[in-house]
């Protein structure tokens, strides 16, 4: 986790960026049980606005 929080590439905004990958990844390890849909699957609604992903 360390890692990815420090990663260059990786940006935190007010907006989620990104996260879709993530959500997949976790997924697939097992960790989340539910496959998502779409990001908005797994953000709280105030967040669905803006140009998230």
């Amino acid at each position: 986790m360390e890692n990815i929080v420090q990663a260059p590439e990786i940006d935190f905004t007010i907006v989620p960026q990104r996260t879709y990958i993530y959500a997949e990844k976790l997924q697939d390890l097992g960790v989340l049980k539910n496959k998502a849909a779409s990001w908005k699957d797994y953000f709280f609604e105030e967040a669905h606005g803006g140009d998230a992903s």
